[in-house]
């Protein structure tokens, strides 16, 4: 054993509570690097390193421990490691590009470790950290030897987080779900674990059943997942199957002309509040946000049984409109599906959703039984006089005023109807015939978000991809991506996502340098201003940049990004292949291109996502001037040194837009021509001669 680890060990022990200054600071790991990995010392070790990552400069030594750790360290110790790694924002972007190698030669195996390195690798691509297509092979290999090998073979660990695995990636990616199920119930015939594999089918229908197009088609689904849930139920600790079947029971009741009952709820409050309980000895998983839906089951399962005199005297008209107006609007307002708990890459990203299908199930019954009354449509206008206009919910008013209207157009439809979708760009830039563009906006229509994602990727592809006819811009881009690429000896895809953005940045200087400040066209950062303390704010630039870059390249520019080289950049565009950082700033006394180079290039530089090698800076000039500049004269590449002598310079794209001008106008004062005059700028007269 070596001198490090063993100094390190006792560092550990001779403190109560250690810390990393404690057992001897970043050099005592470091140290003892080659050992830790496969001592048990290390999720520990770990522990302290994350609680001061971002206060660590040098993390590279770190990372590569990381990575050794995943190739050697012990089932146990591999568990613990993982799990504080990837629950950790601050290192999952630093580290998930070098974890996916070892993690996936790790999970080739069949053993524990095997299985834990799958779950960890499943949980960077649910991330969008790393491809998924590599993944689901090994999950189809993995199921389907383990189908064929008798449960007593097959190491525990690895069957369970297998199993996991599979349930997980049929929830959240939906092009596979069918796959996923079909691997699973491969599995349902080893005994010692088919309440596991029950449980996981039966989450894959239900949420299909929440997605499904049709109450018809929803009602299949849900069926099948109460059935998988009775399986599951059948062994006294599965609390859970317990509770979702209920909430299902009671769900499909409702659809069929029942009410929950008061005893069915109270007995439902009881099984989740047991359960939470249960889950507060136990340490938060990646897993639990699913588990914490049981809760707003609950809820449905209470909004329902509170419609108890729905189909008869309606005693207590307020009451019972309060609660027709709740279940009508509960697939807004409870969240039966929501996502694993794992970083994403894309901020924003959530693949929780609002169940349509819901509202298909619930509203017919509620709109006929309104319906059905003779004064029903009488007792909502005086509840939306009343009560609607003195102490209800908004949303609420909302809904009554949607049943009365609907119930007066004769009754509801067999579900919602469809918002209209315009997809076509997209189906432009398919080239589709007119009848696939109808049947894709069919298809879309329940969806229209998803429509309105996919048309607006196409508008920026075909923006991306529009061809401009102005020689001197072309002439110009096509220089700054030669020196661009020669500095930086990028090829390939890679070239061409840097080509992408170089293009949407020179479109933007050239678009708001011919605006002129004050005009209807100008951004709010084009205004005159008389003081520094009046000058526009580089966040109104940043943002006023972004929603021109969204709109011209085909993905989404991040904005604000924080854990990129410990700090926070302005704006990052994350193709996959490649990310791309942009850096904006702006200049109120020296818009010369060397000086902006020179104060403000390396910090583009030291983001550098992902070993690009190129990172922008788009400078707003708001310096005092009265011409504008040619876009060549507003662009320079540079190479910003390497720090260490061995070390990789990078090159940066400096692009400067003015803002601060006056009208074009103003160069025919009698002002603008003594101030040239007194600079010596003339026309000079051609000659050939």
């Amino acid at each position: 054993m070596g001198h490090a680890i063993e100094q390190l060990r006792q560092a550990l022990a001779s403190h109560e509570e250690p810390s990393l200054t404690t057992i001897g600071g970043l050099a005592a790991v470091v140290a003892a690097a080659e050992e830790l990995p496969s001592a048990p010392e290390l999720p520990f070790v770990a522990s302290l390193l994350l609680a001061e990552w971002e206060h660590i400069s040098e993390r590279t030594a770190l990372v590569d421990m990381f990575v050794a750790s995943v190739n050697v360290a012990r089932p146990v110790e591999l568990d613990d490691l993982l799990d504080l790694v990837l629950n950790d924002e601050a290192v999952v972007p630093e580290v998930a590009a070098h974890l996916e190698d070892p993690l996936r030669r790790r999970a080739a195996g069949q053993d524990a470790a095997a299985g834990i390195a799958l779950e960890a690798w499943l949980r960077l691509s649910l991330g969008q950290w790393t491809r998924s297509l590599p993944l689901l092979g090994r999950l189809d290999a993995h199921a389907t030897a383990a189908a064929d090998t008798a449960a007593d073979d097959i190491d525990p660990t690895f069957l369970h987080r297998l199993i996991r695995c599979l349930g997980a990636a049929g929830e959240q990616w939906q092009d596979h779900s069918a796959d996923m199920a079909a691997l699973l119930r491969g599995l349902l015939h080893h005994t010692n674990v088919d309440d596991n594999v029950a449980f996981e089918l039966a989450m894959l229908e239900l949420r299909t059943g929440l997605e499904s197009p049709t109450p018809e088609e929803s009602l299949v689904a849900l069926r099948e997942a109460r059935d998988h849930l009775t399986l599951t139920a059948q062994y006294e600790d599965r609390i859970d199957a317990e509770i979702f079947g209920t909430a299902i029971d009671a769900l499909i009741a409702f659809v069929g002309g029942t009410v929950p009952v008061r005893q069915d709820v109270d007995r439902l409050k009881d099984l989740v509040a047991i359960f939470h309980l249960q889950s507060l000895s136990e340490y938060r998983h990646w897993r639990q946000p699913r588990a914490d839906t049981a809760v707003q089951w609950l809820g449905l399962v209470d909004t329902l049984a509170h419609l108890e005199d729905l189909d008869h005297s309606w005693f207590a008209p307020a009451d019972i409109i309060a609660s027709v107006a709740a279940a009508y609007r509960a697939h807004r307002t409870l969240t039966l599906v929501l996502p694993p708990d794992v970083i994403l890459r894309s901020h924003g990203s959530d693949v929780s959703i609002e169940s349509n299908a819901l509202s298909a199930l619930l509203q017919p019954r509620l709109i006929e039984a309104v319906r059905q009354r003779g004064d029903g449509p009488e007792l909502l206008d005086r509840w939306l006089v009343t009560v609607g206009r003195t102490t209800a919910d908004p949303d609420d008013v909302a809904a009554i005023s949607e049943i009365r209207e609907r119930v007066r157009a004769g009754g509801a439809p067999d579900r919602p109807k469809d918002s209209s979708v315009d997809v076509s760009t997209l189906t432009e830039l398919l080239g589709l015939a007119a009848s696939d563009a109808a049947a894709l906006a069919a298809a879309l229509a329940p969806h229209p978000h998803v429509a309105r994602i996919l048309d607006r990727s196409a508008a920026a592809k075909v923006s991306a991809s529009a061809v401009d006819t102005n020689i001197y811009f072309q002439e110009e881009f096509a220089r700054i991506c030669q020196e661009i690429h020669s500095a930086s000896g990028l090829t390939g895809i890679r070239a061409m996502r840097v080509e992408q953005v170089t293009r949407a940045i020179l479109l933007y200087m050239r678009w708001r340098g011919s605006v002129t400040a004050g005009s209807a066209l100008a951004a709010t950062f084009q205004r005159r201003f008389s003081n520094e303390s009046d000058a526009p704010k580089e966040t109104e630039f940043a943002d006023d940049l972004h929603r021109h870059l969204a709109m011209n390249l085909p993905v989404l520019p991040l904005k604000e990004v924080s854990h990129i080289a410990n700090g926070r950049v302005d704006l990052i565009c994350h193709f996959g292949e490649i990310s791309l950082v942009i850096e904006c700033k702006r200049e109120l006394n020296d818009a010369s291109m060397q000086h902006l180079a020179t104060l403000y290039a390396f910090q583009p530089a030291e983001y550098n996502w992902a070993d690009s090698g190129v990172a922008f800076l788009v400078v707003l000039d708001l310096t005092t001037q009265t011409r504008r500049v040619q876009l060549g004269e507003a662009t320079r590449v540079v190479t910003v040194p390497a720090v260490e002598p061995d070390g990789k310079p990078e090159t940066v794209m400096v692009a400067k837009v003015q803002a601060n001008l006056p009208s074009p106008s103003h160069q025919s004062t009698p002002a603008a021509a003594r101030a040239r005059a007194a600079a010596g700028v003339t026309p000079t007269e051609v000659s050939l001669s």
